[in-house]
């Protein structure tokens, strides 16, 4: 970046020549012509070489003919790192074949010694103008590349659930023929993201998200590469679940140690990183196609459901679980009459032999698809919480219905969402003992005030309790 000052680019110009007088000339005509810039000089490539290594140069200005390294070695050298440098050779020969060498590796200017100060300005005014442009072109490609970064992975998404879902005919999409036209193997990674940062702090804003899924495409790509290309992205879900199709043009043996292993290095590092709980469900391998596609990810969604009972972070279809999760609950009617009886009554002997008795009959029946009863979950609690809406403030009710729907769907394994049902229901029973206390409070203040009032009245306690109960 070049650096700006009153309305003046501050450029940095090295000039290189074997000849102290022709250089010192040179270095002294730019400062009278530039007091702005900076001006260094080298008296040869090799020098000139280790000074552009150390440092950063906007311009540079070399004479052709030196000892030890002359000026085309010295650009040949810097061919790579001089893309940013605007490049003036400078010749006491009007040879062509200097010209078309200096040219070749880069220079956009070619003036011949003796040089007078009118020779010099204005190839002082060629090179700022094309040193201006090239930073006009650096912004607009640096902003062209921010909005890329925004927008692809966003299309990426859109096309990739509808071509898998075969709502919308995109195989001439460049996207979609990028996948179709892998000749190898493929199969799929499904990872179900949980946000630990948003749980503990009860919130959870589209920022986050953004950030959530921006690290979740990088790490993922970067750790996996070495398996094979890979493409990633988001399925369109309540839950934050992020589809891999990894390609190879060999078979991955998925059971190899070092596979494993990245995969847990990758949860390990979401985790200490982040605070991003992830489980992993894995497919079968096929060959590409859209159909395969379609098998590969229902058999790593069917896999990543058994990671919720399994308490494990990655499961393997065909061998952690193969068959699907039934999509219906039993009807468990007398269940949830006595949880809201019992925290009514504030018994929470009974609510944890209810909550017990329900966890007990789901491990032992036909497993239930975790989105299923995770769903099931947040709309019993907020049922929960109804059944004493009208004894607490309306604030107090928004807060927990908040704070249920918000932990409840965070949760990644069965265990866990036992442990904070039974957390969430003491903080309704919490709550509501609260308010009852106060009101009790309140009402026997009432009474000692109502009979120290009408002492000469004869009172009882049934008197008190039809007048302020």
């Amino acid at each position: 970046m070049l650096n700006f000052l009153g309305g003046e680019y501050m450029y940095r110009v090295l000039v290189v020549d074997d000849e102290p007088i022709h250089r010192r000339e040179m270095a002294k005509l730019v400062r009278s012509l530039r007091n702005e810039y900076t001006v260094e000089e080298a008296e040869n490539g090799k020098a000139a070489l280790e000074m552009i290594n150390n440092s950063k140069y906007n311009i540079l200005i070399t004479d052709v003919k030196m000892p030890v390294m002359d000026g085309l070695q010295l650009l040949e050298s810097i061919e790579e790192k001089a893309s940013h440098m605007k490049i003036v050779v400078l010749s006491g020969y009007d040879y062509f074949e200097y010209a078309k060498g200096a040219i070749k590796f880069g220079a956009c200017d070619y003036i011949l010694k003796p040089v007078d100060p009118e020779t010099v300005e204005m190839m002082l005014r060629r090179v700022e103008k094309l040193l201006k442009e090239q930073e006009e072109n650096d912004k607009t490609r640096d902003s062209l590349r921010k909005e890329l970064d925004v927008t692809y992975p966003v299309y990426l998404d859109y096309a990739m659930n509808r071509w898998i879902r075969e709502e919308l005919p995109l195989d001439n999409e460049p996207i979609i023929q990028d996948v179709i036209k892998n000749k190898g193997d493929c199969r799929i990674l499904t990872i179900s993201i949980s946000d630990r940062k948003a749980t503990a702090s009860n919130s959870s804003t589209t920022m986050r998200k953004d950030e959530i899924k921006s690290y979740a495409r990088n790490t993922i790509y970067d750790r996996l590469s070495a398996f094979g290309r890979n493409l990633s992205f988001f399925l369109e879900d309540k839950r934050l679940i992020l589809a891999i199709i990894l390609f190879s043009t060999n078979k991955i043996n998925i059971y190899a140690d070092d596979f494993i292993l990245e995969l847990n290095q990758i949860a390990s590092l979401f985790y200490e990183q982040q605070e991003l709980i992830i489980s992993i469900g894995i497919s079968n391998s096929y060959k590409c196609s859209r159909h395969n596609c379609k098998t590969a990810l229902r058999e790593a969604l069917q896999a990543l459901e058994h990671c919720f009972y399994k308490i494990e972070s990655i499961c393997i279809y065909g061998i952690d679980g193969k068959f699907p999760m039934n999509n219906t609950l039993p009807d468990m009617p007398q269940f949830e009459t006595e949880l809201k009886d019992a925290i009514v009554q504030c018994d929470r002997e009974r609510i944890f032999k209810c909550l017990d008795s329900f966890f007990t009959r789901l491990t032992k029946e036909a497993r239930i698809a975790p989105d299923i009863l995770i769903n099931y979950t947040e709309n019993l609690l907020i049922s929960c919480l109804d059944t004493i809406k009208k004894s607490i403030e309306n604030s107090d009710y928004l807060e927990l219905s908040y704070k249920i729907r918000q932990s409840i769907n965070q949760c990644t394994y069965l265990k866990e969402l036992s442990e904070t049902l039974r957390n969430l229901i003491i903080a309704i029973i919490d709550k509501f003992q609260t308010v009852l206390e106060d009101r009790n409070k309140y009402i026997i203040q009432k009474c000692i005030e109502y009979i120290s009032g009408n002492l000469s009245e004869e009172l009882s306690v049934e008197a008190l309790a039809n007048r302020f109960h």
